[in-house]
């Protein structure tokens, strides 16, 4: 039986889904990955995908289409619930329904493809977009990863080096190609949410530096579980798992979380991460960094 697309928004509003969201390369993925090992949060498959849900919402509809094969993937590559999902779509479109009717039907059928007893989703960019989630699902929590800056920027161009070697292309090689004033007022953008989102909703808002979760994730997994009201299952979340390192120095993604020993100079040079500490140096404090350059 189908259920209306009204009484879907209306059970959507009473879940409670966890979005991973913050700066690029800072840990998103391996933090997602590791959540959902805990009972809450495990699909029936381990695919995970960004959805850009917020970023993009305008993709829903073409949800079959080579567009939209992210969302779908998202979906466990459910055709039946993908299908049910668009149906619900256009009702809702018939019946004067809003963008965020469509967001709260796609997760309800995205819940019921994963199943899981509660959603998780993880796309970095939604960093920007947090006051239209907590528009969506009010009850929902945000943990907020970040890493400091030439550590970020180092391994965004260790990214592109292995796009280009992949022979990826161009257009999904371009947000790598900031030159440091591009990156350093990225940065600066992510900064001023990260602390401004906090001190707006400190019930809903969780920050973690990537280098606390990495040298101290048991304690850092056990306090997310408790702001998710979550029990912390140490046992599922670090069931064994190898640790593939890469020749730099950096744990795979879907390794258990460690620490990641690359080093920057080997993607960035001295010049270039002085001059992104320069432009950076009000935005510092903000996340407690130091610089690693001399000014």
């Amino acid at each position: 039986m189908t259920i209306p697309w009204h009484e879907i928004s209306e059970r959507m509003l009473r879940e409670r889904p966890v979005f991973v969201v913050g700066v690029p390369r800072s840990g998103t993925t391996v933090l997602r990955n590791t959540l959902e090992n805990h009972p809450s949060f495990q699909a029936k498959s381990p695919v995970s995908v960004e959805t850009k849900v917020f970023q993009k919402p305008h993709l829903l509809p073409r949800i079959l289409e080579t567009e939209g094969a992210h969302l779908r993937r998202f979906l466990l590559d459910d055709d039946a619930a993908a299908r049910e999902f668009l149906e619900t779509l256009r009702r809702i479109e018939q019946d004067g329904g809003g963008e965020t009717d469509l967001i709260r039907a796609y997760f309800h059928f995205a819940m019921l493809a994963r199943g899981v007893k509660r959603l998780i989703e993880k796309t970095p960019r939604h960093l920007a977009y947090q006051e239209e989630i907590l528009a969506a699902f009010p009850l929902a929590r945000i943990i907020i990863t970040f890493r400091h800056p030439i550590d970020v920027y180092s391994s965004c161009r260790k990214k592109l080096q292995k796009a280009r070697k992949r022979g990826k292309p161009l257009a999904e090689q371009r947000w790598l190609e900031w030159t440091p004033g591009q990156f350093a007022k990225r940065f600066r953008q992510w900064a001023r949410e990260i602390d401004e989102s906090f001190a707006r909703r400190p019930d809903r808002v969780y920050r973690v530096a990537y280098e606390r979760l990495t040298a101290d994730s048991r304690r850092v997994l056990a306090e997310i579980c408790a702001f998710l009201d979550e029990p912390f299952d140490e046992q599922a979340m670090f069931a064994p798992r190898d640790v593939v390192i890469d020749r730099s120095g950096s744990p795979r993604p879907r390794s258990r979380i460690v620490e990641n020993r690359k080093r920057w100079q080997k993607f960035l040079g001295e010049e270039e991460a002085r001059d992104v500490e320069d432009q950076l140096e009000d935005s510092l404090p903000r996340l407690r960094y130091e610089r690693y350059t001399q000014a």
